[in-house]
C-alpha cells in the first residue's frame, strides 16, 4: 500500500531531473562575441560578408599603418604573418581597440573557434622555428603566451569562441568579462545603437563608444584634453574610388553639456558656405550648422551666466536672446600654424542682423578700452577693431568656440571675422583677397564633393597640411613612429572630415578619408629643368607668381642686361632688354589695382613696371631722383595698393617715392649718415607705421611714415650687427620688439620707445666665432648663424644647434631659412667662395650629399611640392625636393 506514494515520488523526481535536462541539453545558452568584449573599449570592428571589400581596404596605406603600429616589425614578420592568417580567418572576426596606458592602444581579436582552426595551426607550429610556447591559468580558463620580438603574443578559448592580443592583461580583461554576469559589457555601453541600420555586403561595422575616442586619441598627444562629441556610433565601412568612407548613425544624450551634439537637437543641417572664406592654408576647419539661433542660445551656458549677459544689457538696448536669433545658419573655426608649437585661430560668423552685432562690439571695445583711443586699423578696404576682453568669443559660444586670448574683428558681407592676433586677422584677409581659398581650389571642392554637403558639425582636415603641426604635439613615443615608419602612410591622407547631421533624434554620421596613394611624383616633376642662356645669369632667380594660372614663375637677367621670364617647365616666355643691372631684387605689384600681377624692379636709375606679357605699364619706366642705390622695396602701408618705393643709397639716404614715382615731403632724402645693414623696411604695429633703417655700425634709425625719428631713435646698439633682423610682435606697441644679433655674440631686443629690452650673450665655441642672425624666407622665425674657421653651424632661438657644416670653415656662406609649413622646414647655405650649395631637413640633415653647383639659388612651393631654382654661369635649373 505504501509502494504508491514512492513510485509517484521517483516519478516526480526522474520528470523534475528530466526537465532540467532536457532544458540544459536543448537550450544551452550560447555565449557571443558581444558579451565577452570588455566595458572600457573604445571601438569595436565587425567584419562585413564582402571579402573583396576588405581585401580592398588591405591594399590601401591606411591598413599599412595598422600593421605597422600593432606588429612588431623586428620578430622577422612572425606577428605580421598572425595578423594577416587571423583577418584571412572570414566574415566573423571581431577587433576591438583599447587604451592600454597613458600613450598606448592595442587590439584584441576574436573569432568563432571553427575559424581560428588556421591560426591555430599556424601558432601550433611555433616551437618548430624557435619560439617557447607557455602556459598560465585565469579563473580556469587557460591562457596560452609567446614571445615574438619585443612583444608578448596571448590567446585562449573557451565555449565557442577564440580570443587573441599582443597585451596580455586585455585577454584577462574578456576573461574577467565572460566569468562576471556579462551585464556590464561594450554591448551595454552602446545604448542602442546596435538597432541602427547597417548596410550589408560591405566590409563591415564599426561600433564607437565616443567619449573612449576622446581618450584614445590624447594617447598621441604631449598634452591636452579632445572634447567628446556624443555617446556612441554605428559606421558602415566601404571604399569609394580608394578613399575609406565611414558612414552610419550617431547618438548623443540630450542635454549633456559635454557632449557637443547634444547642443544641435532642435537644428536643421546646414550647408558650408563659409567655405568660400576659408583659406587653402588652413590646417583644419570646425563648421556649426544652427539654423535656430535663439534655441542654440538657450543652450549655450553664456544663457545662465547673468552677470555677463547684464553686462551687455548695460551698454544699451541689447536684447542677447535676439542677437543670437540672428545667426545666419554658420559657426566656424579656422585653425592656422602660429610661431613654434602653436595655433592662430579665426572664428567666422554668419549673420542676418550683421549690424546689431557689430554695434554690441563696437560698445563693448568702448566699455573694455584701457587706452586713450580704441584701437582701429583701416587694412585694405576692412576696418579693423579690437576688443580688449579676454576670451570674448569663447564666453559668447563655449563650448562651440574655445580660447582667442586677443579679439580683432571686421566683417566682409554678413561674415564676421575674429581673430586671436591682429597679423592673423590680416593674413585671412589677404587670402581672400587673392582668392586663395578652398571654395575657389578646384581640388579643395573635389574633397568636399565626398562629404555631406549639409551638416550640424563638421571637423574638416587639411591631412598634408595638419601632419607637421601633428608631429609637434605628439609625444615622445608617437612622435617616433609617426615621423618615420609611418611617414609615408600618412602622407598619402589628403584630406579628412568627420561630420554629424540631426536626423529623426540622431545624427547621421560621415567619415571620409581622401588617400593620394599616386603621391610619387610624375616624370613632369621629377624631371630637372635646365635653361641654357646665351650669356652669363648676373641677376636672379627670382620667383613669382602667374595671376592666371596661380602657378610659379622664375625671372632672371643675364650679362647683356636681358630680362628673360620662364615658367616652370623651362619654357622661355618672354625676353626684355634693359639698360643695367637689376638692384637688390624684383617684387610684384598689382599697379592697376585689377588683381592682375606686374613686376617692379629699379635698374639703370629707372623704376620699371612691366606686365606678365613683358610690356611696360605706363607711366613707366620712371628716372630715379638719384643713384647708386643699395637697396629698393615697395611699401603698401594698409594694403590698398597705394605703393610707395623706398630707395636706398650707398651713401645712407632715404628717398620715399609715391605710386608714379614721385619724391613726397620728409624723403627728399631722409640721411641716415651711413650705409645700411639690410634694407630699410616698413613695419605695421598696432595699426601704427614705422620704418627701420639699420646701420652697419650699429646705428638704428625708426622713422614715423613722414620721415620724422620716433622718439628715442637713432638708438646706439655698440656693437656691430651681424645678418638681418627679427620683428617679435606682442599685444602692444611697448611689447613688440625688434631682435637683431652681434657680430661678437649678443641678442638684443629693443621696442619702438626706443628702449633696449634685453641683451643676452650667446654661447661661444671658438674665440673668432662671428654670429648673425637669418630670419625665415616670410619672416615667420629665425635662427642664429655661428661661424668660426673651422665650422658654420645654425641654432635655433633658444641657441640650440640645428645643423652643423664642417666644409666651408673660414668661406663667406650666405644662409637661407624656410617655413613653408606642415614641417616643411629647409636651411640653405650658399659657400659663394666655392659657388656651392647645400640643403638641410628640419632635423639639421644634409639632403644634398654632393653639392649643388649654385651662384644663386632659391626654394619655393608650388602646388603641395617644394622646388629649388638655382643659377650658376650660363645655366637656370629648376629642381623638385623629391622625397624630401
Amino acid at each position: 500500500m505504501k509502494r504508491a506514494p514512492l513510485f509517484l515520488t521517483l516519478f516526480i523526481v526522474l520528470g523534475v531531473a528530466g526537465f532540467f535536462f532536457y532544458k540544459g541539453y536543448f537550450n544551452k545558452r550560447i555565449i557571443t562575441i558581444w558579451e565577452i568584449i570588455a566595458e572600457q573599449t573604445v571601438l569595436v570592428y565587425e567584419a562585413g560578408e564582402c571579402t573583396e571589400c576588405l581585401s580592398q581596404i588591405q591594399k590601401t596605406p591606411f591598413w599599412s599603418a595598422i600593421q605597422k603600429s600593432i606588429a612588431d616589425v623586428a620578430d622577422n614578420g612572425t606577428s605580421k604573418g598572425l595578423l594577416d592568417a587571423i583577418v584571412k580567418a572570414g566574415d566573423k572576426l571581431f577587433v576591438s581597440l583599447h587604451v592600454i596606458k597613458k600613450d598606448d592602444f592595442d587590439l584584441v581579436y576574436y573569432l568563432p573557434l571553427n575559424k581560428a582552426k588556421e591560426v591555430d595551426a599556424m601558432l601550433s607550429s611555433l616551437p618548430e622555428k624557435g619560439y617557447k610556447i607557455s602556459q598560465r591559468e585565469l579563473s580556469g580558463v587557460q591562457i596560452n603566451e609567446v614571445k615574438l620580438g619585443e612583444q608578448m603574443f596571448s590567446w585562449t578559448s573557451f565555449e565557442d569562441v577564440w580570443v587573441a592580443s599582443f597585451t596580455p592583461f586585455l585577454i584577462e580583461d574578456v576573461i574577467r568579462t565572460y566569468k562576471s554576469d556579462q551585464k556590464k559589457n561594450f554591448n551595454a555601453t552602446l545604448s542602442g545603437v546596435q538597432q541602427f541600420p547597417k548596410v550589408k555586403n560591405d566590409a563591415g561595422n564599426i561600433y564607437v563608444n565616443l567619449k573612449g575616442v576622446s581618450q584614445w586619441l590624447a594617447t598621441f598627444l604631449q598634452e591636452g584634453e579632445i572634447h567628446g562629441s556624443g555617446q556612441a556610433s554605428l559606421l558602415d565601412v566601404k571604399l569609394n574610388s580608394g578613399n575609406i568612407i565611414l558612414n552610419g548613425f550617431s547618438s548623443a544624450g540630450e542635454g549633456k553639456t559635454d557632449e557637443l551634439l547634444s547642443y544641435f537637437y532642435d537644428q536643421s543641417p546646414a550647408p558650408f558656405t563659409l567655405k568660400q572664406y576659408v583659406p587653402v592654408r588652413a590646417l583644419a576647419v570646425t563648421s556649426f550648422g544652427v539654423t535656430d539661433g535663439k534655441k542654440l542660445f538657450t543652450k549655450l551656458p553664456i544663457s545662465k551666466n547673468n552677470v555677463f549677459l547684464d553686462s551687455i544689457r548695460v551698454l544699451g538696448e541689447i536684447d542677447p536672446e535676439e542677437l543670437y536669433s540672428g545667426i545666419d545658419k554658420e559657426l566656424a573655426v579656422c585653425y592656422f600654424e602660429d610661431r613654434g608649437d602653436k595655433l592662430s585661430n579665426v572664428f567666422l560668423l554668419n549673420t542676418k542682423n550683421t549690424p546689431q552685432w557689430l554695434t554690441t562690439f563696437e560698445r563693448l571695445a568702448q566699455a573694455t578700452e584701457k587706452e586713450d583711443t580704441l584701437y582701429v586699423e583701416r587694412y585694405s578696404g576692412y576696418e579693423i577693431r579690437e576688443i580688449d576682453l579676454v576670451n570674448l568669443p569663447e564666453k559668447l559660444f563655449k563650448p562651440l568656440v574655445h580660447g582667442f586670448e586677443r579679439t580683432y574683428y571686421t566683417s566682409l558681407a554678413n561674415t564676421i571675422i575674429i581673430a586671436d592676433k591682429v597679423e592673423s586677422l590680416r593674413k585671412f584677409l589677404d587670402d581672400i583677397d587673392r582668392e586663395d581659398t578652398w571654395g575657389k581650389s578646384v581640388m579643395f571642392n573635389q574633397y568636399l564633393e565626398s562629404t555631406l554637403l549639409e551638416s550640424n558639425l563638421s571637423i574638416y582636415i587639411n591631412s598634408s597640411r595638419a601632419y607637421g603641426h601633428l608631429q609637434k604635439k605628439l609625444n615622445a613615443k608617437w612622435s617616433n613612429r609617426l615621423t618615420k615608419p609611418l611617414r609615408g602612410e600618412l602622407t598619402t591622407l589628403s584630406f579628412a572630415a568627420v561630420q554629424f547631421s540631426t536626423l529623426n533624434n540622431n545624427f547621421y554620421t560621415n567619415v571620409s578619408f581622401i588617400l593620394n596613394e599616386d603621391k610619387a611624383i610624375t616624370p613632369e616633376q621629377t624631371q630637372r629643368i635646365r635653361a641654357n642662356l646665351d650669356h652669363r645669369i648676373i641677376s636672379g632667380p627670382f620667383v613669382v607668381k602667374n595671376h592666371v594660372t596661380k602657378r610659379n614663375e622664375i625671372v632672371v637677367q643675364d650679362s647683356t642686361y636681358a630680362l628673360h621670364y620662364f615658367a616652370l617647365d623651362g619654357k622661355r616666355l618672354w625676353k626684355r632688354n634693359l639698360q643695367g643691372k637689376i638692384i637688390h631684387n624684383v617684387y610684384q605689384v598689382d599697379y592697376l589695382s585689377n588683381n592682375k600681377l606686374q613686376l617692379f624692379l629699379l635698374a639703370n636709375g629707372k623704376l620699371e613696371i612691366i606686365d606678365r606679357l613683358g610690356n611696360p605699364v605706363s607711366p613707366f619706366p620712371v628716372t630715379a631722383p638719384n643713384q647708386p642705390v643699395d637697396f629698393v622695396q615697395v611699401v603698401d602701408y594698409d594694403n590698398s595698393k597705394r605703393y610707395r618705393y623706398l630707395l636706398t643709397e650707398k651713401s645712407g639716404k632715404l628717398w620715399m617715392l609715391d605710386k608714379e614715382g614721385k619724391s613726397l615731403d620728409g624723403w627728399k632724402p631722409r640721411v641716415v649718415d651711413g650705409p645700411l645693414l639690410v634694407p630699410a623696411r616698413h613695419h605695421r604695429i598696432r595699426g601704427k607705421d614705422f620704418i627701420l633703417a639699420i646701420r652697419k655700425d650699429g646705428i638704428v634709425h625708426l622713422f614715423s611714415r613722414r620721415g620724422e625719428d620716433i622718439k628715442g631713435f637713432p638708438l646706439n646698439l655698440e656693437n656691430k650687427p651681424g645678418g638681418s633682423y627679427f620683428l617679435e610682435e606682442g599685444n602692444a606697441i611697448a611689447s613688440t620688439n625688434f631682435v637683431m644679433v652681434t657680430k661678437d655674440g649678443d641678442k638684443i631686443k629693443l621696442n619702438v620707445e626706443g628702449r633696449i629690452v634685453s641683451r643676452e650673450p650667446l654661447v661661444r665655441t671658438a674665440i673668432d666665432d662671428v654670429f648673425a642672425l637669418v630670419p625665415e624666407h616670410s619672416g615667420k622665425s629665425y635662427t642664429i648663424a655661428r661661424q668660426n674657421s673651422k665650422q658654420f653651424e645654425l641654432l635655433n632661438e633658444q641657441g640650440n644647434r640645428i645643423l652643423i657644416n664642417d666644409f666651408s670653415g673660414k668661406s663667406n656662406i650666405h644662409a637661407q631659412y624656410y617655413d613653408f609649413g606642415s614641417g616643411r622646414v629647409y636651411y640653405v647655405l650658399v659657400d659663394e667662395s666655392q659657388e656651392l650649395a647645400y640643403i638641410y631637413d628640419a632635423a639639421g640633415q644634409l639632403l644634398t650629399p654632393v653639392p649643388i653647383e649654385a651662384e644663386h639659388i632659391e626654394l619655393f612651393i608650388d602646388g603641395n611640392n617644394i622646388y629649388y631654382t638655382v643659377s650658376f654661369e650660363h645655366q637656370l635649373a629648376i629642381h623638385p625636393l623629391v622625397n624630401f
